[in-house]
């Protein structure tokens, strides 16, 4: 029978031999001081950079998870009202010690709200460090997962050694696989070592290549001899308490910035419990309350959401759409249907199929079914090129440099207007705005490999004339995102560098001529979107934020 075993509670083991329950307490802050694996491999703990000991309520560990938040269990640090001590120590491969101590205020102690004493569901907490550590290679906070803890994976929890003395410097490591999943914990066990007192808290690590990944928190453990090998221990699950974890220590994965005409932005609101999985974010009006609505793409699940906004960064469900293909790779939203609404564009590259879908408060209709696409569109750009008042389209097949222009005739009809054969093939990113003062949807094309940017105006007939180019531009801009950025009638742009968390915000001035509003240097470098829209209902272009893993 399983029951609830802190890894930081006395060893029974060591009662029963005392045999004198009212020694209980004693014993405790004597056994408090040994964390344990026992059994497992004796390796560096250098190797092990996001691993803490928390003394709070018990002695357990935790993983640093932000430079000023550690993740551990809940039944070490709950009714640590006043604060708890963390702190760590490493050896370096010379040989040189390095360690850090710090003691946290009342209140720096977050509990997850479900949390009851005695079960493992919800056994997880977070404590607020007064400020971050100096800076140490051998400190490093851990990921967090990017999916549930799986069967088989296998992973490590590093501590010390229970039942030899080991050289300072030295851990004893757990390895094993998850052995079953389900709810909101997991069950790990390995052939070679087992959990004792101390490890409640220790992080049950994965790796996504090179990155340590906290996948699991150790909370239980079956009550038997601990120093027995191949005995079972619980985790929480940290992937499925996401939704709690990036709110309370501001990691969110979704975050609504308004932006105020001079390149400054302010935060309307962070969201931590967004799906990791949303391939496409599409802007949208599609509850036609006048904010910028969204439909979020789940590829993987064939999976689409509909929402609301409500002007300040909230969202509400509209519809939800299950049984979508799976295989969209591009979806562009456009008045397609001349309801008011708008409507969508779908086009799976493999089959060379195209659907257009008219929208109504989150339900779909089709327009129309192609099935004769060109399977190698790389891009596809929605503006107006025909003047008509319908949203047109143009196609870029990079491999072969080509595009074409379309315009649509509301029923999800298209008539070519003009093709191009001759086109550079090195062409990352379209950007659709008014760049020449016609009226028209203008293009920006970017190359990243040659740093090179052209602007060019449209005539509605497929037309394009170059109003300017630019060399000399950064190699590494991953988004160029299109909008109302400074007080003009021009559409003005907002550069993103992921690798280096850099964005650059620029003011339109009519014949492609490009001011600098404000440069940023510290932007996350975890942002896969960059979406667009009136959020904020001020007149300005407003923008989210996506993270979503590589």
């Amino acid at each position: 029978m399983k029951t609830r075993f802190p890894f930081d509670e006395p060893a029974r083991q060591l009662l029963r031999t005392l045999g004198q329950k009212l020694w209980r307490s004693a014993v405790d802050q004597i056994l408090e001081r040994w964390p344990s694996v026992v059994g497992g491999t004796i390796e560096p703990d250098h190797n092990f950079p996001w691993v803490v000991n928390v003394q709070g309520t018990l002695t357990g560990k935790g993983v640093l998870i932000a430079p000023t938040w550690v993740l551990t269990a809940a039944h070490v640090v709950e009714t640590s009202f006043g604060g708890v001590r963390v702190s760590y120590s490493r050896t370096n491969s010379a040989g040189k010690a390095t360690r850090g101590d710090q003691t946290t205020s009342p209140g720096s102690v977050v509990l997850h709200p479900s949390y009851k004493t005695g079960s493992a569901d919800f056994d997880l907490a977070l404590v607020r460090l007064p400020q971050p550590f100096p800076s140490d290679p051998l400190l490093q906070p851990a990921a967090l997962p990017a999916a549930p803890g799986a069967v088989g994976a296998v992973g490590t929890i590093a501590s010390s050694s229970h039942t030899v003395t080991l050289p300072a410097g030295q851990v004893a490591v757990l390895r094993g696989p998850i052995i079953l999943g389900g709810g909101t914990t997991f069950i790990g066990r390995s052939q070679t070592a087992s959990l004792c007192p101390g490890d409640s808290g220790s992080g049950f690590v994965t790796f996504n290549g090179s990155v340590p990944v906290v996948t699991g928190i150790a909370s239980q453990g079956v009550v038997q001899d601990c120093t027995v090998v191949n005995k079972e221990f619980t985790a929480v699950d940290v992937f499925k308490h996401l939704g709690w974890i990036r709110p309370t220590i501001g990691i969110f994965n979704a975050e609504f910035y308004a932006t105020n005409g001079s390149g400054g932005i302010a935060m309307l609101r962070g969201h931590g419990n967004w799906r990791d999985s949303w391939h496409s974010i599409v802007p949208g009006d599609f509850g036609g309350d006048g904010h910028t609505d969204l439909l979020l793409y789940d590829r993987s699940a064939g999976y689409g959401e509909f929402y609301t906004m409500d002007g300040s960064g909230g969202v509400s469900l509209l519809r939800a759409q299950p049984g979508w293909r799976t295989t969209w790779d591009i979806v562009v939203p456009g008045n397609f249907g001349g309801t008011g609404r708008t409507d969508l564009l779908f086009y799976d590259r493999e089959t060379g199929t195209a659907q257009f879908y008219a929208t109504e408060g989150g339900v779909i209709g089709g327009l129309r079914t192609y099935t004769n696409f060109r399977t190698s569109w790389d891009l596809i750009i929605p503006g107006d090129f025909g003047g008509d008042g319908h949203t047109d389209l143009l196609l870029y097949d990079r491999s072969a440099g080509y595009g074409e222009f379309y315009i649509t005739d509301g029923s999800g009809g298209m008539k070519l207007l003009r093709s191009y054969t001759n086109w550079r093939t090195s062409w990352d990113i379209i950007v659709p705005g008014k760049f020449g003062g016609d009226g028209r949807t203008d293009l920006l094309f970017y190359d990243r490999a040659a740093g090179y940017g052209e602007f060019y105006k449209t005539d509605g007939q497929g037309g394009i004339a170059q109003l300017r180019s630019y060399d000399g531009w950064r190699k590494s801009w991953t988004m160029i995102v299109p909008g109302n950025f400074a007080d003009g009638s021009t559409t003005d742009l907002l550069f993103y560098d992921r690798t280096a968390g850099w964005g650059e915000f620029y003011r339109s001035s009519g014949k492609a001529s490009l001011s600098q509003l404000r440069t940023f240097g510290n932007w996350r470098t975890s942002w896969s979107q960059i979406v667009a829209g009136d959020f904020g209902g001020d007149g300005w272009t407003d923008l989210l934020f996506y993270g979503r893993p590589s």
